[in-house]
């Protein structure tokens, strides 16, 4: 049997007898990849207009965990609706390969989506009382971490606030590091001794940026240059806008995630060699079976019966043939001896 021969015979493509599977996947798997997208944009939107507020609240977990969701989750989507689109062109081995390695994907993309949903729940809390006490905490670091100050003062400036319930909170503490008692009692307690001779001011973030007077953010003597709103209640709607966002997109990829893997299962298992008429191969050894093996995936029953049919055919024409040769042998026999119409010389007389 030549190369050629064989090539032909080995090349096996795959049947899916699962119709409404394939359709219904397809839908869902476009379904996912469009999700993902806007959830990529609604992801990138978020973090560059509100980053300030999500790394205050403790949301830098939650976020890389999400950005390696989408990254992984987009191509995954993408691949899934081109492998099912073309599922005409499907060959037995490589569908399975492939679908197993996106079934793979898939779990691994639900699961990551379930630790982000767990990671928000335990790190962000959009609660106001919570959030009072985490800014009171950095506004007593605001003098000797200059992170803190930084975040602090990029939260009053873009929100336009002051201190986390009023702008009254900068009156408790000592936010400018003026050495006006002991670092003993600045630790023991939070207002210093020394209030009568400490002037009434507030860090320049708290200046509004709306008034038309200079801002008097130092020897206070009104409020009418500065914010008067505290930084909890502005902080606390954004969070619950961020958290209700991301809670109901993760759990709509779950819930497509998990569907999807369902009806990529059920192509897994459904998937078969599509059964095909092989060209005729000349060959000038004896007729064979071919067996299903791993690689021509032709039944054997059917490749028995073939051969029984091959067999059959052979003998017939064998035994025509002895029958024609024997008849022949006959007539050769029962043929009559035909005289010599010359007489025999006799060369002795000459």
């Amino acid at each position: 049997m030549t190369k050629n021969c064989r090539n032909q015979i080995y090349r096996k493509r795959a049947s899916c007898i699962c119709g409404w599977e394939v359709k219904f996947g397809y839908g869902v798997a476009f379904t996912l990849a469009v999700f993902e997208t806007k959830r990529l944009l609604v992801f990138v939107l978020e973090v560059f207009a509100e980053w300030q507020v999500i790394r205050f609240a403790g949301g830098f977990q939650p976020v890389v965990l999400t950005f390696a969701d989408v990254s992984l989750g987009l191509p995954c989507a993408l691949i899934t609706v081109r492998t099912i689109r073309r599922h005409e062109s499907w060959t037995f081995l490589k569908t399975k390969q492939i679908l197993r390695y996106l079934l793979i994907m898939i779990v691994l993309c639900t699961i990551m989506n379930a630790t982000t949903l767990a990671s928000i729940g335990c790190h962000i809390s959009v609660r106001q009382k919570t959030l009072i006490n985490v800014f009171n905490a950095s506004m007593h670091l605001y003098a000797t971490a200059s992170s803190y100050k930084y975040v602090i003062d990029e939260i009053q400036f873009i929100l336009q606030c002051c201190g986390h319930s009023s702008y009254t909170d900068w009156f408790l503490f000592d936010w400018q590091s003026v050495d006006y008692a002991s670092q003993e009692e600045m630790a023991e307690q939070n207002r210093i001794s020394d209030e009568d001779y400490r002037s009434l001011g507030v860090p320049f973030s708290c200046c509004n940026l709306h008034a038309e007077a200079p801002c008097m953010h130092l020897e206070m003597t009104d409020d009418k240059t500065i914010n008067v709103n505290g930084c909890a209640e502005v902080i606390s709607p954004i969070l619950l806008r961020i958290v209700i966002v991301a809670y109901v997109m993760t759990i709509t990829l779950i819930i497509i995630q998990v569907l999807l893997a369902f009806l990529i299962t059920r192509m897994i298992y459904r998937v078969v060699p599509l059964q095909m008429t092989f060209p005729q191969v000349r060959c000038s050894t004896k007729p064979f079976t071919i067996v299903n093996t791993s690689r021509t995936y032709v039944s054997r029953f059917s490749s028995l019966k073939k051969s029984t049919r091959y067999k059959k055919s052979n003998m017939q024409c064998h035994s025509l043939m002895m029958r024609n040769t024997f008849i022949k042998k006959k007539r050769i026999i029962k043929s009559p001896k035909i005289k010599r119409k010359y007489p025999s010389l006799n060369y002795g007389n000459w």
